[in-house]
């Protein structure tokens, strides 16, 4: 309450996993220290400006944590992918959706950047040529002959642009790791 809580996304989180009674009994303090910072608002010369009532990704701690925990993981699959045997393995992934490729490739070395994009863009290729084909033959009517990557290629393509659904929240464009 004393650091207006969460970001909304959160918060949200928060009270999605909470009872009515634990939501009620967890909220009345934040509900009353939103309270007096807005009754605070009414009685000051400068009413009318803007005023930060609740936090936003780029203060929120779940969030920092978030952040933090990316970056140590960012920075180990950096440290992998640099010796052969990492750079093979990871060819033999699908990869990293592309937020967190964005995020890790001021964590590479040159060669090891050209390498991951390349997979990235291959990938994506693979990925497009499979949904094109899953829709050829249902179109066709054909769709005996539709194989497993087809028929996921659509959510592959989907969490690598996004990420995970249960994992995706929204981020500030100014927060950087």
């Amino acid at each position: 309450a004393e650091e207006l809580g969460f970001c909304a996304f959160h918060i949200w989180q928060l009270e999605s996993v909470s009872s009515p009674l634990g939501a009620s009994v967890g909220f009345a303090k934040l509900t009353e220290q939103i309270s007096r910072i807005v009754a605070a608002r009414a009685n000051s010369p400068n009413s009318h400006h803007a005023a930060k009532l609740i936090r936003d990704s780029a203060e929120c701690h779940v969030c920092r944590l978030l952040r933090e925990a990316e970056q140590n993981y960012l920075l180990q699959l950096a440290e992998f992918v640099v010796p052969e045997e990492g750079r093979v393995s990871y060819v033999r992934s699908q990869g990293v959706c592309l937020r967190h490729l964005g995020l890790w490739l001021p964590f590479l070395p040159d060669d090891v950047v050209k390498l991951v994009l390349q997979h990235s863009a291959l990938r994506f290729e693979e990925m497009a040529e499979d949904m094109q084909s899953y829709s050829m033959k249902t179109e066709a009517l054909r769709r005996y002959l539709r194989n497993k990557d087809e028929e996921d290629a659509y959510l592959r393509a989907v969490v690598h642009f996004a990420g995970a659904k249960s994992s995706c929240i929204p981020m500030s464009k100014e927060v950087e790791i």
